[in-house]
């Protein structure tokens, strides 16, 4: 797995991260990418998150989905994030965001996942 991220500071439009994901992700590497946004975003308010995973595979089975979700913790979530999982088309992979997306938001996380990014950044700038 390989990333690129990069923080957006807009006075108008407030903190944005883009990450893009590449290569094979593990369970583990997708708690890699957590931590980091958590460390990039831990001191801004109301900063929206697009993690880009089209370019990325990935075989996420429920109950590593479940230890992943348990492993998340304050410290390393971004809890004042709104998150926006952005998945390959394949139908499987897509699901499988979506079960890692809908176990997180169990948790009081903000986070959804989509099939294409104009879907994500359309929810992403959404008030609510």
């Amino acid at each position: 797995m390989n990333y690129q991220i990069k923080l957006f500071h807009w006075p108008e439009r407030g903190d944005h991260v883009i990450m893009i994901v590449r290569g094979f992700v593990e369970i583990v590497g997708f708690k890699q990418m957590f931590c980091k946004v958590g460390e990039m975003t831990a001191s801004l308010s109301d900063c929206k998150v697009l993690i880009d995973l089209m370019d990325a595979t990935y075989a996420l089975d429920p109950a590593e989905i479940k230890g992943l979700v348990c492993d998340i913790t304050p410290e390393i979530w971004p809890v004042k994030s709104k998150i926006a999982l952005v998945s390959t088309p394949q139908l499987q992979q897509h699901n499988q965001l979506l079960l890692l997306a809908a176990s997180l938001s169990n948790r009081g996380c903000k986070v959804a996942a989509f099939y294409d990014s104009k879907s994500a950044i359309t929810w992403l700038t959404e008030n609510f």
